[in-house]
């Protein structure tokens, strides 16, 4: 009988739960006193049995909000007949708080406690103590949470044959707790005890959950070998069982590991991933991380449609601080892009930050928006504005890095303004302090920026003293540069751009000290390249205990790395955490010692004599280099004869050839565009228009060392060695009034001329020759281009239309040549993630630098601008600079898209000339010239788009 009578009751609170469900907030006092006989303990527990479950919680924590409420509410109603209602109820709003605000759950659940320990329930007191131990541990009460551990553990380990899932839960969360104490031996004890309870009784998805933790311990223990394949592993197990959370919580992790290790398009790729399977709560953090990521890249726009995008996310959740903080740095991402329209919104972005912290009440970080208000102010040249935000800079006495740099900021002001409005000598002072604490703590890029704002102080009335300080700036880059792995070196972090060498290139050419000005141009264009290719050759030459040691530090490293980034988590205001941490400067400078002693006979470009530039200059297989070089808005241009001539000339600004290659980029698209027989008809007349363009070309870049060149013997070979603002100039077709250049000249295109300082990669045997195409809607004549390669190139295999990626990484050797006809992916925004789409998969840029490429004679790219990359201020994000370190000896690619009919036509033809024997620049010259005489193919536009590029 007591089980019938059970029956309609259960039925009756069931009932009545799905109505306050549906219940909106505006209705529940006449829900209430329309059931108010019904109400009752056994009604509040089922809600929380049902609906405040974490699965509930995280699915929609809006819904469950508003039923944590309404318990609380109903609680208050019956209390005085069921004093425990208002326990269970602060219970369930503790757990819904779990998720969504520690600090209130730590709270709620110290309010239900006593209730449960007054009626002697064992069960629930070991639960909520259970609880308490993971909320503790994340707002820093570790000793409070250890010993609720302590009084739980005894009753769970007695009550786990009944249920081993609440011993196991505590058990993760002592594990958490030791973790964030930083106990981690203990930490490891704790995962794997919970591990074993899990694999006992066959709890897949907390084995998952539990695996994860423990792989965070690993990596700050240095095992992060063990830690991807344990993330994967288990991601795959929660992806099986739907556990989508717990998916999304692997990815992020995983894009934390890669964003360590500098693997920038897996970790965006795991970003991405988490970010959609996250709860909306959740998916702002991650979206911020993956806005920071891109801003490191130098990806701007794409950064800032991140921040957007994460601001929106974090606002709806009402976390202030996180949304403070990410408003600051999408604010610095605005001044970092340096557009008018984007330094005015930053300027209102800090506003609305500035008002957050005061309201919430943070002096360090408010003065952090004060920092970021000043550099915005100088960066728009408003020296007034930050005049008066230096006089009202919080006061921030018990932090001295903040005095140190509020004194920074004063110096830089004084610099920047008007140096006559105070004493030289004071800001003099303000910089030395800040470069004897950046010293005394080991602060490298606090040190480099006083540096190089000494420097330039200096510039005027002490050129010798402000080149000394420059120099020492630029040395602390070179040294910072030589700790980063290949994958770190390969991501380029646009952080790590060197902007020190204007002002020393500026000051030699005031000198004339010319040579030195070609010496610094190296060191500015080609340091991060250079280093990243000697990195590629010396790591096969270590011995083996240089190696292990070497990755033995890296290891320690990136694992320090990995546990500071996830301290920092919990308190988001403080983002210098790697900058201060003295056991990461203390092995960064092992590591760079450990190289030192392993290249002891590697002359690097941060050590290259005079001397050395003169013997590269005189052993380089050309008759002259033209190396360009971009100092703020001036470019100069620098001519060095193989005798050993060097002059340098400043030319147009940027400005102008920016200009200037645009107006060429739209005349050849426009004339490319037409219908074969429209071009036909119209050739005459574009050519004229063209050719007036080019000539400018000529009288901008070439004109000036005229004089020089005619010295030079006829159909001499010239290196060409292109800056940013003119990377993507066709010299091949700049026309001297008379003739076009190649017809004069053998062009050849280097990055800089430092790469003349790298011996040539060698391999002892050749795999056979790869031709790779793939059709698209939007280029189909690939095929016939791909059949026609093929027939010229001697042992060659083709793959057209089909997948071809894991062939190449597994190749024994590499191929003698390597041709890929295929659809560019061009990616403006973020020129790293850039690919080449192939048949159902896609080389990116960064795929491309592991390819095994050692000593292959050429690779060539004959899809649409395959140069792209070289014009923006991060080369190394470029396909030939990937192919370049990859090993490749030549690289050819297109500046712009050409009409369909003519890479076949070009490509044949050169191939022929190429299995002739001559060398890939003659034969391309030679291909380009034959189309330059054929009147259907004679206008720049369709013959000048190829460009031949060597190591």
């Amino acid at each position: 009988m007591a089980e019938e009578a059970s029956d309609p009751q259960t039925a009756l609170i069931a009932r009545l739960v799905e109505s306050l469900v549906a219940c909106p907030a505006e209705n529940l006092l006449p829900w209430m006193q329309e059931n108010q006989n019904s109400l009752s303990l056994a009604l509040l527990q089922q809600l929380k049995d049902t609906c405040v479950t974490a699965s509930n919680i995280l699915e929609d924590p809006v819904k469950t909000d508003r039923l944590t409420r309404y318990a609380l509410t109903i609680a208050g109603f019956i209390s005085f007949h069921d004093p425990q209602a208002l326990a269970l109820a602060q219970w369930m709003r503790g757990l819904w708080a779990m998720y969504n605000d520690v600090a209130d759950a730590v709270i709620w659940f110290r309010a239900a406690l006593p209730a449960y320990e007054a009626i002697n329930d064992p069960l629930s007191v070991a639960r909520l103590l259970s609880n308490l131990v993971g909320v503790l541990a994340a707002v820093g009460k570790n000793l409070e949470a250890e010993e609720c551990y302590q009084k739980a553990h005894p009753f769970f380990l007695a009550y786990a044959p009944q249920d081993p899932r609440f011993l196991l839960y505590l058990e993760q969360n002592f594990g958490w707790l030791l973790h964030t104490w930083g106990r981690d031996e203990e930490a490891l004890t704790a995962h794997n005890r919970a591990l074993e309870l899990a694999t006992e009784y066959n709890l897949s998805i907390s084995m998952a959950e539990i695996q994860v933790n423990l792989c965070l311990t690993l990596a700050r223990l240095g095992r992060l070998g063990e830690v991807e394949q344990t993330l994967k592993r288990n991601r795959a197990t929660a992806l099986q069982a739907g556990e989508l959370v717990t998916v999304a919580r692997i990815d992020m992790n995983l894009g934390d590991l890669y964003t360590t290790q500098g693997r920038p398009a897996e970790a965006l790729r795991a970003f991405q991933q988490a970010t959609s399977g996250f709860v909306p709560m959740e998916q702002g953090s991650v979206l911020a991380r993956q806005a920071t990521l891109l801003r490191q890249l130098g990806a701007w726009p794409a950064a800032l449609r991140q921040y957007d995008l994460a601001l929106q996310k974090i606002e709806q959740y009402a976390l202030k601080p996180f949304y403070a903080e990410t408003l600051v740095n999408f604010a610095t991402c605005l001044r970092l892009q340096g557009e008018r329209k984007a330094l005015r919104k930053a300027s209102k972005i800090l506003d609305q930050a500035e008002a957050l912290w005061r309201e919430l009440g943070g002096p360090l970080c408010l003065a952090q928006v004060y920092t970021e208000r000043i550099l915005l102010a100088l960066a728009q040249t408003q020296f007034a504005q930050a005049f008066a935000l230096l006089a009202e800079f919080p006061a921030a006495s018990a932090n001295p890095r903040m005095q140190v740099e509020y004194r920074f900021l004063r110096a830089e002001t004084y610099r920047l303004a008007d140096q006559a409005m105070i004493d030289p000598s004071s800001i003099v002072q303000d910089y030395e302090a800040v470069l004897a604490y950046a010293r005394q703590q080991s602060l490298h890029w606090l040190r480099r920026s006083a540096l190089h704002s000494l420097g330039k102080l200096f510039s005027e009335s002490n050129e010798d003293k402000a080149r000394s300080l420059l120099e020492e700036a630029a040395a602390i880059d070179d040294q910072l540069r030589q700790t980063l792995t290949l994958q770190e070196l390969k991501a380029s972090f646009h952080e790590q751009a060197n902007d020190l060498y204007d002002e020393l290139i500026r000051q030699a050419y005031r000198q004339q000290a010319y040579e030195r000005v070609l010496l610094y141009a190296w060191r500015a264009k080609a340091s991060a390249f250079l280093d990243l290719a000697l990195n590629v050759q010396n790591e096969s030459v270590y011995t083996l205990e240089q190696r292990q040691k070497i990755d033995q530090l890296r290891q320690q490293i990136a694992s320090l790395r990995w546990a500071l980034a996830k301290a920092s988590e919990a308190n988001p205001q403080h983002d210098r955490y790697e900058e201060a941490d003295p056991e990461l400067t203390k092995l960064t400078e092992q590591l760079l010692e450990a190289r030192r002693q392993a290249q002891q006979q590697q002359t690097h470009i941060s050590t290259l004599t005079l001397a050395q530039l003169r013997n590269a200059l005189t052993t380089m297989a050309a008759d002259a280099l033209l190396e360009y070089v971009h100092c703020g808005n001036e470019v100069y241009g620098i001519c060095a004869t193989k005798q050993g001539h060097c002059h340098v000339l400043r030319l147009a600004d940027g400005e102008t050839l920016a200009e200037l290659a645009g107006n060429l980029a739209l005349n050849f698209h426009s004339f490319n565009a037409l219908a074969p027989a429209k071009r036909g008809e119209v050739i005459d007349s574009r050519m004229d228009e063209c050719e007036r363009i080019l000539q400018r070309c000529y009288e901008a870049l070439v004109a000036p060392f005229a004089e020089i060149l005619q010295t030079l013997p006829a159909d001499s070979k010239l290196l060409i060695a292109p800056c940013d603002v003119v990377a993507m100039f066709p010299f091949a077709d700049f026309w001297t009034g008379e003739h076009y250049w190649l017809e004069a000249y053998e062009l050849e295109t280097i990055q800089s001329g430092a790469l003349l300082l790298l011996p040539l990669p060698t391999a002892s045997s050749y795999s056979p020759a790869i031709v790779i195409a793939a059709t698209s809607e939007k280029i189909v004549a690939v095929r016939e281009e791909a059949v026609a390669v093929a027939s010229q190139i001697r042992s060659s295999i083709a793959f057209i239309d089909t997948p071809v990626l894991n062939y190449l990484d597994t190749l024994p050797s590499p191929p003698r040549m390597l041709h890929i006809a295929a659809h560019t992916i061009a990616r403006g925004d973020a020129p790293f993630f850039s690919g080449i789409q192939l048949h159902g998969e896609v080389l990116s840029v960064e795929h491309c630098y592991d390819l095994p490429l050692w000593g292959s004679e050429l690779v060539t790219l004959s899809g649409c601008a395959t140069a792209g990359g070289m014009e923006s201020d991060a080369s190394l994000f470029a396909f030939q600079s990937a192919l370049l370190v990859a090993g490749a000896k030549r690289v050819i690619c297109t500046l712009w898209s050409i009409a369909d009919e003519l890479p076949s036509a070009m490509m044949t033809h050169f191939y022929q000339l190429l299995d002739a024997g001559l060398a890939a620049p003659t034969a391309l010259r030679q291909t380009q010239r034959y189309f330059l005489a054929h009147p259907a193919y004679c206008h720049p536009a369709l013959w000048a788009a190829f460009t031949c590029i060597r190591r």
